[in-house]
């Protein structure tokens, strides 16, 4: 009984700082009028107007524009996605609105808070509740991290998230599950792939 209820208040206390730590996101999203989200978000529009491969031709034919992306295809997907909510909904395409500004770093901001899971659950596992707790708080209430994420827009929570998470799949020895995470890592950010190395070493 005292083990469950132990249990029970572990979850809230983790439920709380979740919650704290999307507040601080959620505060900051509206914010940042920043050169990166304008690109990300001028990207989305033309991936859905035009269509993915559209985002990759003026670089194909040598041409500079801001609608240009380099970056890998699915992140372009999931800007597109972003692209489509924002339209759905608000029936409007123009970067920087603040509507605009908060779908585009909710993906980015909801991998922050799942990295910050898997760190509790992980370090509970090997060091105890109490660093469990420490670890994950000082990762989601990091300023630098929500700065990052919520005002400035950047998008590295996402790929970091299948970083960690083929990290910790490879830890169990879990081969496959860990190759398709980090395959989906590159596809997001090809920073991605220098995990790449580090799996071959442990194998």
């Amino acid at each position: 009984m005292n083990s469950a209820s132990g249990n029970v208040k572990q979850y809230w206390i983790l439920l709380m700082i979740v919650l704290l730590a999307l507040a601080l996101n959620l505060g900051l999203m509206p914010l940042g009028h920043h050169y990166d989200l304008f690109l990300f978000q001028s990207w989305g529009n033309r991936a859905l107007q035009e269509g993915l491969p559209s985002l990759y031709q003026d670089k194909l034919e040598k041409k500079l524009s801001p609608e240009t992306s380099n970056h890998p295809p699915l992140h372009l997907y999931l800007l597109k996605f972003d692209a489509w909510i924002n339209d759905s909904l608000f029936r409007d395409n123009p970067p920087l609105t603040p509507h605009y500004m908060v779908i585009s770093k909710l993906i980015s901001c909801l991998c922050n808070i799942a990295i910050g899971l898997l760190i509790y659950f992980y370090a509970r596992s090997r060091t105890g509740i109490k660093m469990a707790f420490l670890a994950s708080s000082i990762y989601l209430l990091n300023p630098a991290l929500i700065y990052n994420i919520s005002y400035w827009g950047q998008a590295d929570a996402i790929g970091t998230l299948f970083m960690l998470l083929s990290v910790l799949l490879l830890i169990k020895n879990r081969i496959l599950t860990s190759t398709i995470s980090l395959t989906l890592g590159v596809l997001i950010q090809l920073r991605s792939i220098i995990i790449r190395s580090e799996e071959r070493r442990v194998g």
